[in-house]
């Protein structure tokens, strides 16, 4: 069994190889090099909160949650939010110019959803019933970002590569919405109407912290 000692004295002659590796191989002539890294995956990563606060602040208003607890009768359907959830792509060319330092240029997956939700609300005064039906539309279109980045090599060794980096996202976004309210009175006559708003956001950005890690197994 090894002691704690011997222990400490194989993981201090590691540490010392590893370092004298590192050491020997920033002392070779440095080429730059390029690389492509493809990525995919299913998450949430599409920033649409001011959209969906909305919706959600529409839908779930005093008179409507009251209405759900007491008289579920006289309210029927609800107002959705908008499902951020996508599959994504993202493409990189990264460039490393220095043995700590590169950089990379990427882009991903344009982005598009839409969906439709109504909401119908019967007030019960005291000559009738009053119908009210609201419907919303709305919709958000993303372009193909791009993203520039900075990487800095934290740790380089042939089997493990430690890194942090960041980089300045940039798109194009079209966010629109479309409602419409009808009104049926106690005395059976109709009236409607309705709003569209259109918002583009030209070259919105945002920033993105990335921390990551390479291990290449021992035969590879």
């Amino acid at each position: 069994m090894i002691s704690k000692k011997q222990l400490l004295f194989l993981l201090s002659i590691f540490l010392l190889s590893l370092i004298q590796s590192v050491y020997a191989e920033e002392k070779r002539p440095f080429k730059p090099r390029f690389s492509i890294k493809l990525t995919e995956g299913w998450g949430s990563n599409v920033p649409i909160g001011d959209v969906n606060d909305c919706l959600k602040s529409f839908n779930n208003n005093k008179v409507f949650v009251n209405y759900r607890k007491d008289r579920p009768d006289q309210l029927v359907g609800e107002i959705k939010t908008l499902d951020n959830r996508t599959s994504h792509w993202e493409v990189e060319l990264r460039v490393d110019l220095k043995p700590r330092i590169g950089f990379g240029i990427a882009t991903a997956g344009a982005f598009h959803t839409r969906n439709e939700s109504s909401i119908t609300y019967t007030y019960i005064g005291y000559v009738g019933p009053q119908i009210m039906s609201y419907t919303f539309k709305p919709e958000i279109k993303v372009s193909y970002p791009m993203r520039l980045s900075l990487y800095y090599t934290i740790f380089s060794h042939p089997k493990i590569n430690l890194s942090i980096g960041g980089g300045f996202g940039f798109y194009n976004a079209q966010v629109s919405q479309f409602s419409r309210i009808d009104i049926t009175g106690p005395d059976g006559t109709s009236n409607w109407g309705e709003w569209h708003r259109d918002t583009k956001r030209n070259f919105s950005w945002d920033f993105t912290a990335m921390l990551f890690w390479n291990i290449t197994l021992p035969g590879e």
